[in-house]
């Protein structure tokens, strides 16, 4: 089976990993820019929450977080894996009126039932923890509790995306450098993509990873959903 994935950031490089890892299908990459100048990738802030309001984000989060806690030793690179720089100081999400007081206490009960350590801060308390913050106009904080592992915070996304890349490659994906304009349609199904140079690279099936430019790829088709 021939995949084609249409974007090579960490979202690409990640799901061309996990199908050579998992399931042996090594699929070919097609990134507009390998040296990833302007990629969200290089360039996202990169943070990880658990803070949500509904249980699949949740367990999603969770999970995520669970496979970069031990990101080298998950892509089996072991001293050519690049630093992470997970870092776990948690999350704060304040409210000023009533109504999203409400809505932290009630998303605290769901995250609680998720096994979310977070914890509600009222003025006084968030005053207590953060003696800089002005907190007048405040009503309630929700913390994902500030501890070395509370699960909220940030890490380097660049870093992220070279690990998933260099995994990827030392399972036998390909990267090449190309963008694509369109994709080939015979009937209902996706046969292929074409690229700025004309050329069509045929697949069976293509993922399409191009994050913020995804729009731009066969803009004007419309595509039944079987």
């Amino acid at each position: 089976m021939q995949v084609v994935i249409v974007g090579g950031g960490v979202m690409g490089a990640a799901t061309a990993w996990f199908l050579a890892r998992q399931h042996s299908i090594r699929a070919l990459v097609l990134e507009r820019d390998l040296g990833y100048q302007w990629a969200s990738s290089a360039r996202s802030v990169c943070a990880i929450r658990q803070q949500f309001s509904t249980a699949i984000n949740i367990r999603v989060s969770q999970a995520s977080l669970l496979f970069y806690r031990d990101f080298a030793a998950q892509l089996e690179l072991g001293l050519d894996a690049p630093a992470l720089g997970l870092t776990e100081p948690g999350y704060l999400y304040l409210s000023a009126t009533a109504e999203g007081a409400s809505r932290l206490r009630s998303h605290q009960q769901l995250q609680h039932a998720h096994e979310v350590p977070t914890c509600l801060l009222d003025p006084e308390a968030i005053t207590t923890r953060y003696p800089w913050m002005q907190v007048a106009d405040l009503t309630l904080g929700s913390l994902g509790v500030s501890t070395a592992t509370s699960g909220e915070g940030w890490f380097d996304g660049y870093a992220a995306l070279q690990g998933f890349r260099q995994a990827a490659m030392r399972q036998g994906v390909a990267f090449r450098e190309a963008s694509v304009t369109d994709f080939v349609v015979e009937g209902d199904q996706v046969t292929g993509v074409r690229t700025t140079g004309g050329d069509v690279v045929p697949a069976d099936v293509v993922v399409l990873t191009a994050g913020a430019w995804s729009g731009g790829r066969g803009r004007d088709r419309s595509f039944r959903r079987g």
